[in-house]
């Protein structure tokens, strides 16, 4: 009864190998760090039903348009996209539309004014990390 599942650095690991992970019925924890990774994981990450907290974090290829198929994950209540570079949280492909609105936790690379915007519809978000918050402009924020 697997709950938990952290894999580090493991680059033979991609996003279509997830989907096999959907027949854990008892995993909440999913990090992968460091892992060959693309959007298409998320497609595979959604079909993980007791899934709580996602966290993919180091991968060049994950650009955020891929979260769209979380929307209706009814259990998740933590993302972390931290350290994906080309993950920026734009407003427009990735943005808070595409999130679960019942999400408590969200930890991105890098935000733009339009993207923060966009995240105020998630009434029960709680925590918001920024690594990167160079495309913030104060006035936008007021």
């Amino acid at each position: 009864h697997l709950e938990s599942l952290r894999l580090i650095h493991c680059l033979h690991v991609t996003g279509s190998g997830i989907r096999h992970l959907k027949d854990l019925t008892h995993l909440r924890r999913l990090v992968l760090l460091g892992v060959n990774l693309s959007d298409i994981a998320f497609q595979h990450c959604a079909t993980i039903k007791p899934l709580a907290h996602l966290s993919l974090m180091g991968s060049k290829k994950i650009n955020g348009s891929g979260v769209k198929h979380l929307h209706d994950h009814q259990l998740l209540k933590e993302l972390t996209l931290d350290m994906c570079d080309n993950c920026v949280l734009d407003g427009k492909k990735f943005s808070g539309v595409c999130v679960p609105i019942h999400l408590e936790a969200l930890h991105v690379h890098s935000v733009t004014d339009d993207g923060l915007i966009s995240l105020k519809r998630i009434k029960t978000l709680q925590s918001f990390k920024v690594r990167n918050g160079a495309n913030l402009t104060v006035m936008k924020l007021r």
